[in-house]
């Protein structure tokens, strides 16, 4: 794709989405921007640069690239979220007032309601109108630790939201949740994930379709393999329900639902659900363990 002095560059393709048979994805690539194809990704184009950076004059990061309806969303550095209500013809951005920290977590759940974080002590703001405005929710109050690093959210429904981030003082894993959409919090325990400490920041490993899903780190030791699917009901208890061979190139990067389709992609591996994530077969390589007697229809 062209590079603003028109010169052409390689990217880096991640997080696609589709908007009426146009192709948009991030480039990942060290020129963060927005790139898209008319023609089923076969050639390409550049929507939006990432502005450079007032200091270092280095090219500030987009983290992500979110579909809600028609418009499209790239939360991104300096308290800045993207946004195109056209399609990607044209774009502004929304400051949110913390603007020292990165946006880098947004989820609709549904055309109206989403949530971004992390904006200070609020945790997340919300949206009643697709994007449009955002208003932080109640301050959290006590259940924070001191010294807080937010790693991930994940909202099952606009009352039903789950925080985890790490207590830096006792290093540790903290779990902070809210039943009625954020006007309280508090705290619980998910002893298998608080051992491992498997939530990064800097994937989209964990999401929700009728249960919580959460992908490993990857390089895992054991002789289980190096990435294994878990999933849950209530984010207390989970279970692995796909497991990878022990190539210690294999490792799951994202995970997806289209209705009742799952796909996870990354290295050496594309694994496939039809059924809600019930049942799972990777579709690049056969020695994988898929953790119920029958076998994901495709």
């Amino acid at each position: 794709v062209p590079y603003r002095d028109g010169r052409d560059f390689e990217f880096y393709m991640s997080i696609p989405v589709e908007i009426n048979n146009t192709v948009y994805a991030r480039n990942g690539s060290l020129v963060n921007s927005i790139v898209y194809s008319e023609d089923y990704c076969m050639n390409w184009d550049t929507l939006l640069f990432a502005p450079l950076d007032d200091y270092m004059g280095e090219t500030t990061k987009f983290y992500d690239l979110v579909k809600n309806g028609t418009s499209l969303f790239v939360p991104a550095d300096s308290g800045r979220l993207y946004r195109s209500f056209d399609k990607g013809k044209t774009w502004d951005y929304y400051l949110f007032e913390n603007d020292i920290h990165p946006i880098q977590h947004l989820q609709f759940v549904n055309k109206d309601v989403g949530y971004v974080g992390m904006v200070d002590k609020h945790l997340l703001a919300k949206t009643t109108d697709g994007g449009m405005s955002w208003n932080p929710l109640p301050l959290v109050g006590n259940v924070l630790p001191e010294v807080f690093s937010f790693l991930r959210f994940v909202a099952a429904s606009e009352n039903h939201i789950i925080v985890v981030g790490y207590d830096i003082t006792q290093a540790k894993l903290i779990f902070l949740e809210t039943t009625d959409g954020g006007n309280s919090w508090h705290r619980f325990e998910s002893e298998e994930l608080k051992k491992s400490k498997l939530i990064y920041n800097y994937y989209p490993n964990l999401t929700y379709h009728n249960g919580y899903f959460l992908v490993e780190y990857p390089h895992k030791d054991g002789p289980s393999g190096n990435t294994s699917l878990l999933k849950s009901k209530d984010f207390r208890t989970w279970e692995p329900i796909f497991i990878s061979d022990s190539s210690s190139l294999k490792n799951i990067k994202q995970i997806k639902f289209y209705d009742n389709i799952g796909i996870g992609i990354g290295a050496d591996i594309f694994i496939v659900s039809s059924d809600n994530g019930e049942t799972w077969v990777d579709l690049y390589d056969k020695k994988d363990t898929v953790l119920f007697d029958k076998a994901a229809p495709i």
